[in-house]
């Protein structure tokens, strides 16, 4: 039987695939020959393994594209099956070292970053209308840890946070 680092060899197309670091049951890390350094988030749950990672990895290309100043944003290359889980699923995200993650210079960036990201839909009135979004939403459900969140398209934000 296959196990994890077999999956990721087939699936990622490496020929090295070489864990470091810490691991739990829920990640692992490993060094490959293909996309140097990558951070492995595992789920064991079939009814909602491959929808929340495949959700992530929208989300997360979806930030990657704003060029938010000051960040790192993982680049998400792929959700992976695991049939030795029996209906688990693996995502594979780049490695990112956040050592100095909690300094306050840090702090103040993400800050910063998180105005931007904000603002973003407001500048695209003026700047690309085609782009710009009317409603409060997203184009599909993601995951707030591995509990469902509706994202459907609502016309007020306190409707579609709270009902």
């Amino acid at each position: 039987m296959p196990d994890l680092e077999d999956t990721l060899k087939k699936e990622l197309e490496c020929e090295v695939v070489k864990p470091f670091g810490a691991r739990s049951g829920s990640f692992r890390m490993f060094d490959t020959d293909k996309y140097g350094k990558v951070f492995v988030k595992i789920c064991s749950d079939k009814k909602i393994a491959r929808p929340m990672f495949e959700a992530e990895m929208v989300g997360l290309n979806m930030l990657r594209e704003l060029n938010l100043p000051n960040v790192s944003i993982a680049k998400a290359y792929k959700v992976i099956d695991l049939p030795y889980m029996k209906g688990g699923a693996c995502l594979v995200i780049d490695y990112l070292f956040t050592e100095n993650m909690f300094s306050e210079e840090r702090q103040r960036d993400l800050g910063k970053a998180l105005a931007h990201l904000h603002l973003h839909n407001a500048r695209m009135k003026t700047e690309q209308p085609e782009k710009y979004v009317s409603k409060f939403g997203f184009n599909m459900s993601t995951y707030c840890g591995r509990i469902p969140q509706d994202n459907s398209w609502k016309d007020n934000w306190v409707v579609r946070r709270i009902f």
